[in-house]
């Protein structure tokens, strides 16, 4: 969403605040990319390739029913010179594929027209998918149509304006009170311009949304804008000056309650260079903010009327390479309200180069807010640090841990702490270790903790005709306390081995256990074991794969192969078979689907 309530900054008012870059340039290297491709390179003449395919499905569905159908995965591309170096492209797709338990349909379409000085971007999409697993079943579609229009029609300023319009509808039933539906329609327009005018910096960016959620019956409708402007005084000197208005309506559907709120917060600033990329920034602001809410929310909530003003003094030292830091203080006092403090540090170095510490940082944030009367209403902490080593061309190791912190009405916390390495000790031989632990926790909720493990080595030995791959991976979660509390282990494991002649067998083994496989119920062990193969000789294609699952989750087979045979010119030929064996209650189920089909390419 692009309009959000958040606590202003820290400053101890609710209002809706557009994160934007602080500086214009920055912004334009962020967010502007260039119409034309960065090799100028266009077709002299029209090129069109792609792939056609078709195939007709049939089988028994899990139910009993009978499943005939048709199935696709086709594309197409058509790149059209328009002359003075314009570039028209068209892009369309089609996939249509069912399986045991599943389809899927998707449906893309695209257009890009590059010129000079200007490109137009448009393309829609529409997916559905649907799913059934034993008594779990799951459907979602969605629907995307999104256009741009960018420009350097102004060299020093790009300008973009762009729309997008989507629709999601995704439900998930099962036989427990667990089921959900959800169904979000939203329309979406953005202006940006970034960049400078003269000696001017400038930053505008223009926002509306409007957005139907069904799910929680609400209808939000929003605006918001941003103007910044740095003027340079003196060598040393620069003045910013910033504009920010603000409008957000939310009606609550099913109670006819209504919220209005509009904010407009203007600031004054200024930006002293110290040496090199040090900076040193002052800034005074006032922010406006006028509320109204109508049905049963009227005459309560926020005054009609807040008057904020706010302070920021700090020292910025922003660069590339080298040390970098950030040194920052704020205050905010609403006018017969709230306090806010908010202090921001950090401190790291980035090296460039041959050099083996490639990065190492660390920040924070503490906030904190007091009534009118003094008592704390709310504190916040978070923090974060950052490794990156690099040794040598063979050789990496990172690690990096977070965390945040929140009191008010109950304490909630937050953490997570990862590292990896990645080393090719010999060539041919490749290995990857992760490892992270996460954790959060707050009033009514019941603490969680996570620990995930990943390790995979890869061999490809230059005397030999077969490159190897192995992996194994971990995850242990636990939520509450034990022993009522749940916990769970999942462990995967696994092998492939590829043959230099298009030849490979694969297999991975799943292991889970969980302490309370029913509510309160005992714990138990569940089983899936997946062998494969597969034969790539050529324009041959075959693939063969099986699946057995057993433990508390029950007995289950799967069987699923394909084939894509060459035909005389462009054509091939495409087989596909899935049949599956499983028990629901005392019935046996034993769905199984057939395609047949032929492919071209051009």
């Amino acid at each position: 969403m692009l309009l959000a309530w958040i606590q202003g900054q820290g400053f101890g008012q609710e209002q809706i605040i557009r994160v934007l870059p602080d500086d214009g340039k920055a912004g334009v290297q962020a967010q502007w990319r260039t119409p034309r491709p960065e090799s100028g390179a266009l077709p002299a003449r029209t090129e069109m390739f792609g792939r056609v395919s078709a195939a007709a499905a049939g089988g028994l569905a899990a139910g009993g029913e009978n499943l005939l159908d048709v199935q696709t995965d086709s594309n197409l591309t058509i790149r059209q010179p328009l002359g003075a170096g314009a570039q028209l492209q068209l892009t369309a797709r089609a996939l249509r594929s069912r399986g045991v338990g599943e389809t899927r349909q998707a449906y893309e379409g695209g257009l890009d027209l590059l010129a000079e000085r200007w490109s137009l971007e448009a393309d829609g999409s529409f997916r559905r998918d649907e799913g059934e697993v034993e008594s779990l079943s799951s459907r979602g579609q969605d629907a995307a149509l999104q256009g741009k229009l960018s420009t350097t029609l102004l060299p020093t300023l790009p300008i973009s304006l762009s729309y997008a319009h989507n629709w999601t509808d995704r439900e998930q039933s099962d036989p427990t009170p667990a089921s959900s539906q959800s169904r979000v329609l939203s329309d979406v327009v953005l202006l940006k311009a970034a960049g400078t005018l003269g000696s001017m910096e400038l930053d505008l960016e223009g926002a509306l949304e409007d957005a139907t959620d069904e799910e929680t019956s609400t209808r939000s409708l929003g605006a918001s804008g941003l103007l910044s402007l740095g003027l340079p005084v003196s060598r040393f000197l620069q003045v910013r000056l910033g504009l920010v208005p603000v409008f957000n309506n939310v009606e609550y559907l099913s109670t006819g309650a209504a919220l209005s709120t509009r904010s407009l917060e203007s600031s004054l600033g200024l930006v002293i260079p110290l040496s090199g990329n040090l900076e040193y920034r002052l800034a005074a602001g006032r922010v406006d903010a006028w509320s109204q809410q109508e049905g049963p929310l009227a005459g309560s909530g926020d005054p009609p009327y807040r008057q904020t003003w706010k302070g920021t003094t700090g020292l910025s030292l922003l660069a590339p390479a080298g040390l970098f830091g950030l040194a920052q203080y704020g205050l905010a006092k609403t006018l017969d309200g709230s306090l806010a403090h908010k202090a921001e540090g950090g401190l790291g170095y980035r090296g460039s180069g041959p050099a083996a510490l490639r990065e190492i940082g660390l920040g924070g944030t503490y906030a904190l807010t007091l009534s009118e009367a003094g008592a704390k209403t709310q504190e916040e902490g978070i923090w974060e640090a950052v490794l990156r080593l690099e040794p040598s061309q063979r050789l990496g190791l990172s690690a990096s841990y977070d965390g945040r912190l929140l009191a008010a009405d109950g304490e909630s916390w937050q953490q997570r702490l990862s590292a990896s390495v990645s080393h090719r000790p010999l060539p041919g031989m490749d290995y990857l270790l992760e490892a992270s632990f996460s954790g959060s926790g707050g009033p009514g909720l019941e603490d969680s903790l996570i620990h995930e493990y990943r390790g995979r080595l890869e061999l490809r030995p230059p005397p030999l005709l077969m490159d190897a791959s192995l992996w194994l991976e971990e995850l242990v979660g636990l939520a509450g306390e034990l022993p009522q509390g749940e916990l769970l282990s999942r462990a995967t494991a696994g092998f492939t081995l590829l043959a230099r002649a298009g030849f490979s067998v694969h297999y991975s083994l799943q292991w889970e256990w969980l302490n309370h496989t029913s509510l309160e119920g005992p714990g138990g062990h569940a089983f899936k074991h997946m062998p494969g193969l597969a034969l790539r000789s050529g324009p041959v294609n075959l693939t063969l794969d099986y699946a057995l699952g057993h433990g508390f989750r029950g007995l289950r087979h799967d069987l699923s192969a394909g084939l894509l045979l060459p035909l005389r010119g462009s054509f091939a030929l495409q087989a596909a078979a899935q049949f599956a064996s499983y028990q629901e209650g005392a019935s046996p189920v034993l769905p199984w689907l057939a395609s047949l089909g032929l492919a071209y390419e051009f």
